[in-house]
């Protein structure tokens, strides 16, 4: 018998590869057509990529399963959090982003510092990247083993063949193209299920009469005061400067579209991610058992939609979780190959080889995604660590960067190290050595991203005062795009 969803949910994919295959023969002449869109994003493309882009499954799958399984409190990143942080974007950072004219965020560090921050600047960023690759890729296979016979396991390497394929045929703006059509899927899909999940359950006022108050309190008192903080600042500041959003941001064809664009998409990043959260507070009271608590969404659109809905619903899921695992394998390729391995090559490069660097690095990332993807089970700690895990660092120094004459290279230097060493130290501690005194036990420290941050800023402006890098030279010159400052 022909299984008429997965029919379905194929074609639907099939267009998107045609869609891309279109574009990129259209218009990918150059690196920087390819990795970002050649800055020609206007308000529709840009505002629908950045909210498709940052609106992933912790939005709608991971969150649902978080809000299911412990309430809107234990929840706040999605969608608070992180639509403060697209606010934060852009009233602080996106129109003076743009203007710099950078094909990756590691151009901001070579040209602000010098080639050896921007090396380690990239190794800061691939790891997050990837591990929100992996999140993805875990709950598209959590969604097609729902609808299918595949396992998991199965269902992830297929999802990452097709995003491969998907992003490396049309790069950005193939991907800000489709995610206009993704972008109203998902509005469709997830308003379907509210709507039926509350029909269901007697209707709006029913439903909501459902929640309890300890179910959307945003402070609950088994939390400390830092530990609120930590929190909240994760998702707000641990992705304010976040890779893959800067890549959309900077695609736009102006400041002014760039900053606009980005508020909104926090319009639309809030309304759409409150719905499954909305879904998970109903449910809770009428869905007691599960495998995983993440199941929630997938199977509460299958049990209340009819076959054509639940098709619509399938597929909006599949565009969250597809978009941004495309934005999170450009970003990274770009990065390794741009920053990385050109600057390596002695002879000319010609654009179309230099595309074809970052499709080739595309691959070796995917593949580690899906290593990731196979060694976790929550999609939403995965995604929430990919925002802490040495962003403390890089918020710090693209602060500073953009705002600031203080530091060079050893201040910024310092601060990504900081970054990257003592968040997982704080965090987690050091397996066998925590036992005997020498270092903390997990989570012995009740705000690591936080402390984390304050080490980082320290660090820049101790370092900054020791070096005698209190007011960098030629600090205007490496703002000018056509100016390329020696180190």
């Amino acid at each position: 018998m022909i299984n008429w969803q997965v029919v379905a949910l194929f074609g639907y994919l099939a267009v998107q590869l045609v869609i891309g295959i279109i574009l990129s023969r259209r218009a990918i002449a150059t690196e920087e057509d390819y990795v970002v869109g050649g800055r020609s994003l206007g308000y529709p493309r840009a505002s629908f990529t950045i909210f498709a882009t940052w609106f992933g499954a912790e939005t709608c799958i991971g969150s649902s399963g978080n809000v299911w399984e412990n309430g809107l409190g234990n929840s706040v990143a999605e969608p608070f959090g992180f639509t403060i942080c697209l606010l934060v974007m852009a009233f602080f950072f996106a129109s003076r982003l743009w203007k710099l004219k950078l094909t990756t965020l590691a151009d901001l560090f070579r040209r602000r510092y010098s080639p050896v921050v921007e090396k380690v600047a990239v190794f800061t960023f691939v790891p997050a990247s990837l591990m929100w690759a992996a999140g993805q890729l875990l709950a598209f296979g959590n969604v097609l083993s729902t609808i299918t016979t595949f396992t998991v396991a199965d269902a992830m390497v297929l999802s990452l063949a097709i995003a491969v394929a998907y992003t490396s045929i049309g790069g950005l703006l193939a991907n800000a193209t489709i995610d206009v059509m993704q972008g109203i899927t998902i509005f469709i899909g997830l308003f379907l299920v509210l709507w039926f999940v509350m029909a269901d359950a007697g209707g709006v006022s029913a439903s909501l009469a459902m929640i309890k108050p300890e179910q959307i309190h945003l402070f609950p008192s088994d939390y400390s005061a830092l530990e609120h903080m930590e929190r909240w600042i994760i998702p707000i500041l641990g992705s304010a400067v976040q890779s893959e959003l800067v890549a959309r941001v900077i695609a736009a064809r102006s400041p002014v579209v760039a900053r606009g664009s980005t508020m909104i998409a926090a319009g639309f990043y809030f309304c759409a991610g409150f719905m499954p959260a909305l879904v998970g507070l109903i449910t809770a009271h009428t869905v007691k058992h599960l495998d995983r608590s993440e199941q929630i969404l997938p199977t509460v659109a299958r049990d209340h939609l009819h076959s054509f809905f639940f098709i619509i619903f399938i597929g909006a899921i599949v565009a969250a979780i597809l978009s941004t695992i495309n934005a999170c394998l450009l970003t990274a390729s770009s990065m390794l190959a741009h920053n990385v391995v050109l600057p390596f090559r002695k002879h000319h490069v010609s654009e179309k080889d230099k595309v074809w660097l970052v499709r080739a690095c595309l691959l070796g990332c995917g593949i580690l995604a899906l290593g990731l993807a196979y060694q976790n089970e929550n999609v939403y700690r995965i995604v929430l660590e990919s925002s802490a895990i040495g962003t403390a660092g890089s918020f710090t120094v693209v602060a500073f960067a953009l705002y600031s004459r203080i530091g060079g290279n050893a201040s910024a230097l310092a601060s990504l190290i900081s970054g990257m060493v003592f968040y997982p130290f704080l965090k987690w501690g050091v397996p066998g050595l925590a036992e005997w005194g020498v270092l903390p036990a997990e989570s012995s420290v009740a705000a690591p991203f936080l402390f984390t941050l304050v080490i980082c800023a320290g660090a820049y402006m101790l370092t900054a005062h020791i070096t005698g890098e209190w007011r960098s030279k030629g600090y205007e010159d490496w703002k000018d795009p056509s100016v390329e400052p020696a180190h």
